[in-house]
């Protein structure tokens, strides 16, 4: 079946990235080249998209970046339960968004990690679940 599997994108003024991508779907998140501008980003996910990846792409391609949010959903996959080993440092981040749901695998206190590399946050919302 024929579609989109990956879009790339170069948008050197690109102020605002909102991506939703589902457990089915065939589509490979691919960030942003080029995009020094980009302030807010938004970032649903279910597995087998892997988390680290973003994060470290976002601390380290985005500076400007002052909202992240992550909507996390990490199902079975063992390997998706871990944050970077080296959080990068988020320079102007203001707000933090994370959503997620969770298994047993998943170690709740790697958040604390990402949030000491935010030292300009002023607004955390933090909605963690366990996977019923």
């Amino acid at each position: 079946m024929g579609g989109v599997n990956e879009i790339s994108l170069c948008a050197e003024n690109l102020v605002i990235l909102e991506i939703e991508l589902e457990v089915d779907s065939a589509m490979n998140f691919s960030h942003p080249t080029n995009a020094p501008k980009l302030q807010h980003v938004s970032i649903s996910v279910m597995y087998p998209h892997d988390v680290r990846d973003i994060i470290t792409w976002v601390g380290k391609d985005c500076p400007q970046v002052e909202s992240l949010y992550f909507d996390m959903w990490f199902g079975d996959h063992p390997w998706a339960y871990s944050l970077p080993s080296e959080v990068p440092t988020f320079g102007h981040l203001r707000q933090l968004y994370i959503l997620m749901e969770y298994n047993q695998l998943f170690d709740v206190t790697q958040v604390a990690a990402l949030i000491t590399a935010c030292p300009l946050l002023q607004r955390l919302h933090l909605v963690v679940s366990p996977l019923l």
